[in-house]
């Protein structure tokens, strides 16, 4: 999710690279809708390419009609001479230029969506991992880790089924997210809900266009949506405008950090409750 930053901290700190666990590879991933939009906007560009190719090829023919191909055969002849190596050398700065865009978008949007902790079985499974590199890198206390994990499994479980029953007051058709950013896919997976619209991507670093925020008004107004979802660590400036132009409440949930001590989302369950509560009081 900190793409830029981690990855260069993992590198310092983590000579060891036993001591670092990635736990999004285990947790059966959703992929972000990030990787689509790239993919439309690689159409784009390939279809920009080709008309523009197109106008060259016709213009280029149109030349050589009516000067003839003497400038071809002459520039085949230097060709023939030279070789090939500028070519090669300009379409292999090309792969080098294509290769890197290819790895900055890995790195800032990512395959995956990183946000699994509000799907508490998954999160489960996280558990297991941890405490299993515990015990190999501190074998001595191996049935400390593995007991504090059951403990805590339990706990994951009974917040699962109170997650369910609290959102079975909401009614099907109204299970439909609107959020600011996309955090709370596991959550919809999980407990029947579908995230309709999303204001920006997994990433909070890009600007959402003017055309995105009409659609998601239209989105809005066309399924009734009663509120739109923002959090309580970034601005939500664009989601209150959302929420003012189509008469939407805003409702702030918790994502990427906890609350303050008291607010009842200082510890992880606690968290999950809080923006369970809000969203159900929110949408039924």
């Amino acid at each position: 999710m900190e793409g830029f930053w981690l990855e260069d901290l993992l590198k310092n700190v983590a000579r060891d690279a036993s001591i670092v666990l990635a736990l999004g590879d285990l947790i059966d991933p959703i992929h972000t809708h990030a990787e689509d939009q790239h993919d439309d906007e690689e159409d784009a560009h390939e279809d920009d390419e080709g008309h523009e190719h197109d106008d060259d090829e016709d213009h280029e023919h149109d030349d050589d009609e009516e000067n003839g191909h003497d400038d071809d055969e002459d520039e085949h002849a230097d060709d023939e001479e030279s070789g090939h190596d500028d070519d090669e050398d300009e379409h292999a700065d090309e792969d080098d230029d294509h290769a890197d865009e290819e790895e900055g978008h890995a790195h800032v949007h990512g395959p995956e969506n990183p946000h699994f902790w509000f799907d508490p079985i998954r999160v489960k499974v996280a558990i297991n991992a941890i405490a299993t590199r515990f015990s190999k890198l501190d074998p001595a206390n191996a049935n400390v880790y593995f007991t504090n994990a059951a403990a805590y499994h339990e706990q994951l479980d009974e917040l699962h089924h109170w997650t369910e029953h609290e959102v079975s007051a909401v009614a099907p058709e109204r299970r439909l997210l609107v959020t600011s950013h996309d955090s709370y896919r596991y959550f919809a997976e999980r407990y029947g809900f579908e995230v309709i619209g999303v204001i920006l991507g997994v990433t909070t670093d890009v600007e959402a266009s003017a055309e995105h925020l009409a659609e998601l008004v239209e989105l809005i107004r066309e399924h009734d949506v009663p509120a739109v979802f923002g959090e309580t660590i970034t601005s939500e400036r664009l989601a209150q405008s959302l929420a003012n132009e189509t008469g939407a409440k805003l409702v702030r949930l918790y994502s990427d950090s906890l609350g303050a001590d008291g607010s009842g989302a200082d510890s992880y369950l606690g968290m999950v409750r809080e923006n369970v509560k809000l969203v159900v009081e929110a949408l039924r």
